[in-house]
């Protein structure tokens, strides 16, 4: 037997299909547990890891910023509103914003599978 050969034709090796959808090409239930789940945890970590990274690197930059430069995190824009100040304000609105954006992302494409495989597990809690 080759390298990288299944002993069967039909033999599915899910952990080297780590994208593979529940479904094959024709719309049918491929009825193959863990390569349901392996679909599901790529659907819900895939696009969130670079949200994530921007977040994280607003943040970092944010600390580095007010322990590196802290006179121009200092520096006034209007009235009492200072650089700091801003770069924390836009922080925490972009954690709301990437927080809003994965409940909808969440709702439209992970949510409807999660209940596909209760449903074909045997049944919803």
């Amino acid at each position: 037997m080759t390298h990288g050969a299944t002993p069967c034709p039909d033999h599915r090796d899910p952990w080297h299909e780590r994208r593979a959808e529940p479904w094959n090409r024709r719309d049918e239930r491929v009825d193959d547990p863990v390569a349901d789940l392996l679909a599901l945890r790529a659907r819900r970590l895939g696009p969130v890891r670079p949200v994530t990274a921007a977040v994280l690197g607003l943040f970092l930059l944010n600390a580095v910023l007010a322990a590196l430069a802290p006179e121009f995190m200092g520096m006034v824009l209007v009235g009492r509103l200072s650089v700091g100040l801003a770069g924390g304000l836009a922080l925490c609105a972009a954690t709301a914003a990437a927080v809003r954006w994965y409940a909808r992302y969440s709702a439209a494409y992970v949510d409807p599978v999660t209940e596909e495989l209760k449903r074909h597990a045997g049944g919803a809690r």
